[in-house]
């Protein structure tokens, strides 16, 4: 004879979002990365070689960076580390981006990471409550996300 299982006992639901106790070394979410074409790696859509070599470099910085924390990567400059952008020094395609992102106010300042040899950025914005915490939300490829100087 077979195992039935107990039918009238319905499943344990899990509903909002995890809790994060403790975040200490950089961690990335890409929960709120764009879709527009220009600011994500759709952009190599006819470049495949050039794309796979844009993910081999953006997962060697991340591993990177996931083994320190952001007071780390601030004092190491913006080089190697990270730098802070003003939504409002941002480009406009990129400032209508953020719009439409809950956790990005006017006043809010992103975090640049560079990546391929400085030829490309990462953008990010900071968790408010774990500082450790970046949510992806854009690439820079072609240096039109805010000026450069």
């Amino acid at each position: 004879m077979g195992h039935f299982k107990d039918k009238t006992k319905k499943p344990e639901k899990i509903s909002g979002k995890p809790q994060i106790t403790q975040v200490t070394k950089i961690c990335f979410s890409f929960e709120y990365v764009t879709t527009n074409k220009n600011y994500n790696f759709d952009i190599f859509t006819k470049d495949k070689s050039k794309k796979c070599t844009a993910y081999d470099a953006l997962f060697e910085r991340m591993s990177e960076l996931s083994q320190i924390n952001t007071i780390e990567a601030l004092q190491r400059g913006k080089k190697s580390g990270l730098e802070k952008i003003p939504v409002n020094q941002l480009s406009k395609s990129m400032q209508d981006i953020c719009k439409g992102i809950d956790i990005i106010s006017n006043d809010s300042k992103l975090i640049v990471f560079r990546f391929y040899n400085h030829n490309y950025r990462l953008i990010c914005k900071d968790d408010i409550i774990h500082p450790n915490l970046m949510y992806v939300i854009a690439f820079d490829f072609d240096y039109s996300a805010y000026n450069h100087g």
